[in-house]
């Protein structure tokens, strides 16, 4: 049995030994006065039912620790993905941030401008301007131009209050996701601690064997394994996966289904699976 590789089952087993019943009682018919014959010792090269029940438990310890290995590898997986995620999410926010600055500058040149045109044609009050033109027509027409200018600056500075707003929206949410971003960094890295650790524990003890001992406990997982797939296949579940899924979804089932029984090792992913099962 390869070290690393592992042929596991969520099913409890029970594994029934085969016992020769020695020392059963003389029949009707034997002479009472033959003793009872000496029970035959077992061959040293049998299994004994106590070595089995032995065997069986760290079959379950060794369950349970790629068990939980899986279950690490599974939540470092889906950290990973966050992490990515809000990567992604943060470059975003850089993004629109640059551009609201960029939108931020522009506005306030274009009030400086508008402010700038107002001090100049400013002193006098409007009556008075009027009055002294020596064409108040064009003194009005451009009154109504100032006006319009007036109006388009306060635009101005609403859109300059608006992007401002934004803005510090932008940077709140950058630092949500960046607070995220660490905290899934760390809950990856202790996923991972803890897949090593268990797949560890699972190899010290597989290493404490002797070779015949590996090779019963080989034959423990694959009885045990077999007896899971066997029940989820007649369970009906692909029959009614296979009436109802589309035809990517029976190809998918169907891909799923031909994996059973394979081996899957930690990778360059950081992924270590137990064998593939329903």
């Amino acid at each position: 049995m390869g070290t690393g590789k592992r042929t596991l089952t969520m099913a409890a087993i029970a594994l029934v030994c085969a016992v020769t019943v020695l020392g059963a009682p003389g029949a009707a018919h034997a002479s009472p006065s033959k003793p009872t014959p000496t029970p035959a010792p077992t061959p040293s090269g049998s299994p004994t039912p106590a070595a089995d029940k032995e065997l069986e438990e760290v079959r379950g310890k060794l369950e349970k620790l790629y068990h939980d290995a899986a279950v690490a590898t599974d939540a470092y997986n889906a950290a990973e993905e966050d992490t990515q995620k809000q990567s992604g999410q943060i470059v975003e926010l850089a993004r629109e941030i640059v551009k609201g600055q960029a939108k931020l500058a522009d506005l306030k040149d274009r009030a400086g401008a508008a402010a700038r045109a107002q001090y100049r044609g400013g002193g006098l009050p409007p009556e008075a301007r009027l009055w002294l033109s020596e064409n108040p027509q064009a003194y009005l027409d451009g009154a109504g131009r100032v006006r319009q200018g007036e109006h388009a600056t306060k635009g101005l500075l609403a859109e300059m209050t608006r992007t401002q707003e934004d803005l510090q929206q932008y940077a709140r949410d950058a630092s949500a996701q960046w607070k995220r971003l660490e905290a899934n960094r760390k809950d990856k890295a202790a996923a991972k601690k803890k897949v090593k650790k268990q797949i560890a524990a699972a190899e010290k003890l597989e290493s404490q064997l002797e070779k015949e001992e590996k090779e019963r406990l080989a034959k423990l997982e694959a009885a045990a394994a077999a007896k899971a797939q066997t029940a989820w296949l007649d369970s009906g579940v692909l029959d009614e996966i296979n009436t109802k899924a589309s035809e990517q979804g029976r190809k998918a089932v169907r891909f799923a289904t031909a994996q059973i029984g394979k081996p899957y090792e930690w990778g360059p992913r950081a992924r270590r699976r137990t064998t593939a099962r329903g």
